[in-house]
């Protein structure tokens, strides 16, 4: 039972490492096809601030060695989340 907590906040890393790799993928086509930003823009903005919620209760509990690595995924995703916007102001 002790373990739990940092089992979900390793895998809930990983899937806010996703969804921002996705929105980077996302805001990279609407460059060139207009119609996908309606799912890019959301996209990012879900992304990016589940990432920055997500290293700050990671960073909470940072001393755990599984929460240290998934701390370092969360900060990863943060950066693209960021990359991401920078690219969708681009944009506009």
């Amino acid at each position: 039972m002790k373990k739990i907590i940092p089992i979900i906040a390793f895998c809930c890393s990983m899937l806010i490492f996703s969804l921002s790799l996705t929105g980077l993928i996302t805001v990279s086509i609407a460059t060139k096809v207009e119609q996908v930003t309606f799912v890019a823009v959301p996209t990012v903005i879900f992304g990016s601030v589940l990432s920055m919620l997500s290293v700050g209760f990671v960073y909470i509990l940072r001393n755990d060695k599984l929460c240290r690595i998934a701390f370092f995924i969360d900060v990863a995703a943060f950066c693209i989340s960021i990359v991401s916007v920078f690219i969708w102001l681009c944009l506009l």
